[in-house]
């Protein structure tokens, strides 16, 4: 016998097998929490050239309100089917996870914080119940013990995809975007943007970001555009938009109203902890670009629309690329003036870089752009080319192992910045105090780049090197 009832469960009925109606007694039911989110396929995971796939998630009980937009999470539960259908379309079906577990694998969050704690206490009781029964003292096992083995596991894990012996900075930086000729200085940037530097957390609770932002302005056909694209392919977490094509609401987040309120993550929350690519910077609206401040300096988003107040994470570097409003860059405006921004946005750009287009070297360029097409960038004779460029693999495995490391200032290179700060400060009233965060972001993202623990002053002067080149 068949039955004419959806191939589910949960099926709500409104008649009796005498076909009587049944009315609901609200008193005497049972209440769970319940919560219905979409997860989406991690991008860098997503076969190439086709959106990421995404499915409904059903939450309950006290696994509600665990995860929010942007989160990384790894989903344990059943797969279902269940009706949806309607008088229209009665026998619509749609798929479901119905989530038993849920992990969360973004870092830096309090609740994977206090996921470890419990890994810990979990891991003494089991450690003294294996002692018990081979007869051992169970109250020798202390938690210093279990800490010294997460941190001998956390070691292992280091290890297990970090490189045997620091590269040459220079051959990072020429394995940078190859197959753009010259450029050194962008490229020496773009390798300090996807190591960054360290999130500082104050005894108030209150945060000083450690990504960051580079902003490239210039003459149209200058490269810009590939330097974004080479950052988003080469990233583990990035997601690549331009300025015409999204909104403050695309680029943060947005609130659907209907049947259920909905929070969407946008470009800046799904690349929390990686690499946001905003191309045409030039081309957003003032409005659009006042709404992505607090992301850029603040590493979240507060939302508060709809009855919902809910702080999302947006800890990213973002790197823009943006045109002259002239069509040109004229040596006679400011950098603001050149692209139509006010110094609240410029700001808050730790590197900005100009690209000029010049004759100069038309000739080089010339040979390296005809040498790519016959596929003789790797030659050694071809203008500087070396053949110790690294592939794209190593230098994610690279810029992964050197992002893990937590470098300490040494005072030396701590004075250096100091007095080059108050130095430039004087000859340059414009500079805000944020200038200073800069150059020790910088700093930073250098030492970790050689894969070393202290922060020399030879990092603080390769720095300033470099600053004082593009200012």
């Amino acid at each position: 016998m068949l039955s004419l009832l959806p191939p589910t469960s949960i099926y709500y009925p409104i008649k009796d097998h005498n076909n009587t109606p049944l009315v609901s007694d609200f008193g005497l039911s049972s209440y769970m929490d319940y919560q219905s989110i979409k997860i989406q396929e991690m991008p860098e995971n997503a076969p190439p050239s086709q959106l990421p796939r995404n499915i409904i998630c059903i939450l309950s009980d006290d696994l509600v309100d665990t995860v929010k937009p942007g989160d990384r999470v790894l989903v344990y539960g059943v797969y279902r089917c269940m009706s949806q259908g309607s008088k229209e379309i009665p026998n619509y079906f749609t798929t479901v996870v119905l989530v038993n577990n849920i992990k969360l694998l973004s870092f830096g969050n309090k609740n994977c914080e206090k996921e470890n704690e419990e890994f810990k206490e979990n891991s003494i009781e089991n450690l003294r119940n294996e002692n018990i029964e081979n007869s051992t003292n169970f109250n020798s096992i202390k938690e210093n013990d279990i800490d010294s083995t997460i941190e001998t596991s956390n070691t292992n894990i280091f290890n297990s995809y970090s490189i045997v012996s620091p590269i040459p900075l220079q051959n990072i930086y020429n394995s940078i975007a190859p197959s753009i000729y010259g450029h050194s200085t962008i490229k020496k940037a773009v390798s300090l943007l996807l190591v960054g530097g360290n999130e500082i957390k104050m005894k108030n609770g209150s945060k000083i970001r450690g990504s960051l932002n580079l902003l490239l302005v210039g003459d149209p056909g200058t490269a810009k555009s590939q330097f974004l694209r080479y950052v988003n392919s080469v990233s583990p977490i990035s997601v690549l938009t331009t300025g015409k094509g999204c909104s403050v609401a695309g680029l943060t987040c947005c609130i659907k109203m209907g049947e259920d309120t909905v929070i969407e993550a946008g470009a800046m929350v799904l690349s929390d902890m990686g690499v946001c690519c905003v191309d045409e910077f030039d081309k957003m609206s003032a409005g659009d670009r006042v709404g992505i401040h607090e992301v850029m300096e603040q590493q979240s988003v507060t939302v508060a629309k709809g009855g919902i107040y809910c702080i999302l994470n947006a800890r990213c570097s973002v790197i823009a690329a943006a045109n002259p409003v002239l069509g040109y860059y004229s040596e006679k405006m400011s950098v603001g003036e050149n692209v139509g921004m006010g110094n609240s946005i410029i700001s808050r750009f730790d590197i900005v870089m100009v690209v000029k287009d010049t004759n100069e070297r038309d000739r080089e360029i010339a040979h390296h752009v005809l040498n790519n097409r016959s596929g003789k960038i790797q030659s050694k004779s071809n203008y500087n080319i070396s053949n110790d460029c690294i592939s794209q693999e190593e230098l994610k495995k690279y810029f992964k192992a050197a992002k893990e490391i937590r470098p300490v200032m040494t005072k030396e290179a701590g004075d250096y910045i100091s007095k080059y700060y108050v130095s430039t400060r004087q000859s340059k009233p414009d500079l805000t105090p944020r200038f200073l965060e800069t150059l020790v972001r910088l700093a930073t993202a250098h030492s970790k780049l050689r894969m070393c623990h202290r922060i020399e002053e030879e990092d603080s002067i390769s720095v300033v090197e470099m600053m004082e080149e593009i200012m």
